[in-house]
C-alpha cells in the first residue's frame, strides 16, 4: 500500500458513491518521467493514470500504487497506455492544430472524480473539458451483454471514459487522441480509426486502436468503454 509522504499529495474527500479498493483512492505526484499525475483507483482490477500536464490518460493498470524514490510505482499489471505529449486537436478553419492545455484541478461527485481542463485555441478561445473514468463490466450494457458485441462477455474489465466540452465556438471542431490496447470498445460511431488491428499477447487475441475521438457539445456527454482481459491474464 501507498506510505504518504510529504513530496506526496494523498487526496480524498467524503462521499457515499462506488466501493473503492483503498482509502484514499485519489492521488496526486509523479510518475514514471511524468513530473504531475493524478492516479485513481477506481476498482482493485482497474486503476487509471493521468498526465495533468497534457490533460491526457496514459495508462489504465490493475493492482496496487505504491511510492518509489522518484514518485509512484504501479504494483500490478498494466491494461494498457496511452499516448504521450499532447493529445487535444481543434479545427479551426480547415486548419488542424494542437490545443494549449491547463489542468484546473479535479473533484468528487456522487462518488466519483472529474478531471478539468481548459483548452486554449489557436485563436485564443477557450474550451472547458470535464472526464469523468469509471470502472465497469460487460453486465452493465445488457443482462446478454453479447448483444451489443460478439466479445463483450462476463469477466471483462471495462473502462469508461466520460467527457463534456462547454465554450467551443461556431464552426470548431474538437478531438482527442487515443490510443489503446484491449479485447474491444464500444464508442457509438464517435471515432475515427487511424490504425487499427488485431495482435496476440500470451495467447489472448486484442486490438490495438489508433484513433481521435469527436467531442461535440450539443451533444452531451461523450462516452467511449474499453474492455480489458482479467488482471491474471492481461497484457503486461
Amino acid at each position: 500500500m501507498l506510505v504518504p509522504k510529504l513530496l506526496v499529495l494523498a487526496l480524498c474527500a467524503a462521499f457515499v458513491g462506488p466501493e473503492r479498493p483503498s482509502d484514499p483512492w485519489v492521488f496526486r505526484g509523479a510518475w514514471d518521467g511524468h513530473e504531475r499525475v493524478l492516479v485513481a483507483r477506481l476498482d482493485r482490477a482497474l486503476g487509471v493514470v493521468y498526465d495533468l500536464e497534457h490533460a491526457s490518460l496514459v495508462s489504465a493498470f490493475a493492482g496496487d500504487v505504491r511510492e518509489g524514490e522518484r514518485g509512484f510505482e504501479l504494483d500490478g499489471a498494466i491494461h494498457t497506455q496511452g499516448p504521450e505529449g499532447a493529445v487535444w486537436w481543434v479545427e479551426e478553419g480547415g486548419n488542424a492544430k494542437l490545443a494549449e492545455t491547463h489542468f484546473k484541478g479535479h473533484r468528487f461527485q456522487n462518488g466519483q472524480v472529474t478531471l478539468r481542463w481548459e483548452l486554449v485555441t489557436a485563436s485564443g478561445a477557450k474550451i472547458q473539458i470535464e472526464e469523468t473514468p469509471e470502472f465497469e463490466r460487460p453486465e452493465d450494457f445488457d443482462a446478454d451483454p453479447t448483444s451489443v458485441a460478439p466479445w463483450l462477455v462476463p469477466g471483462l474489465i471495462g473502462l469508461r471514459r466520460s467527457f463534456k466540452a462547454s465554450g467551443l465556438p461556431a464552426g470548431v471542431r474538437l478531438a482527442l487522441l487515443v490510443r489503446a490496447r484491449c479485447v474491444g470498445y464500444v464508442d457509438y460511431d464517435r471515432i475515427l480509426p487511424e490504425g487499427e488491428r488485431e495482435v496476440e499477447v500470451d495467447g489472448v487475441k486484442l486490438r490495438e486502436l489508433y484513433a481521435r475521438l469527436l467531442i461535440e457539445p450539443e451533444n452531451g456527454t461523450h462516452e467511449i468503454h474499453f474492455f480489458f482481459t482479467p488482471p491474471k491474464e492481461a497484457a503486461k
